[in-house]
């Protein structure tokens, strides 16, 4: 069994599919119903923007995504000790300095 086809419709508190059946209502959610709209209407343009893509390939991209988010702050980190021991060194670091100039650059606008 697959989930409803696209495309999903916010019809205020409903989802909807293409031909108007009621598929979701947040009837009985505990939010206040402007909150319920939005994520109402989240929830619609999510699936309709995965349209195509198997629920195991957008498993993959989340972990994927988390994977590398977690990597990028580890990178910065590491940039921002490399920027702190060649200040400690007094710039006496066996890397290039126009490699120091560049993780500077990138370690400021962070």
């Amino acid at each position: 069994m697959t989930h409803t086809p696209t495309p999903w419709i916010e019809d205020g508190l409903d989802i909807k599919d293409a031909d108007g059946k009621e598929i979701f209502t947040a009837v009985f959610s505990n939010l206040q119903s402007e909150q319920d709209k939005l994520n109402i209407r989240r929830a619609v343009l999510c699936v309709n923007a995965c349209e195509n893509i198997s629920d195991e390939h957008l498993a993959n991209a989340a972990e994927n995504t988390r994977i590398i988010i977690a990597n990028a702050k580890a990178m910065e980190e590491l940039l921002r000790e490399v920027v702190e021991f060649d200040r400690i060194s007094n710039g006496r670091l066996p890397i290039p300095l126009s490699t120091i100039h560049k993780i500077k650059n990138y370690v400021s606008t962070q």
